[in-house]
């Protein structure tokens, strides 16, 4: 299971996200954010505090 399935979940969710012209612009920061020294923990970490934000 990847990222976004893990955290996003919905297929049709995902399908939403990857439709949007922005998609390849948030695509490349994720990347980078898992490559960097936070690594794929700070990724997961960071979508899901931003997730969490929505629920307010």
């Amino acid at each position: 299971m990847n990222i976004t399935e893990d955290y996003i979940g919905s297929h049709r969710e995902i399908a939403l996200l990857v439709s949007t012209r922005a998609w390849p612009l948030l695509a490349a920061r994720m990347a980078g954010i898992a490559r960097g020294p936070e690594g794929e923990q700070g990724l997961r970490a960071r979508l899901k505090a931003r997730l969490g934000d929505n629920d307010a």
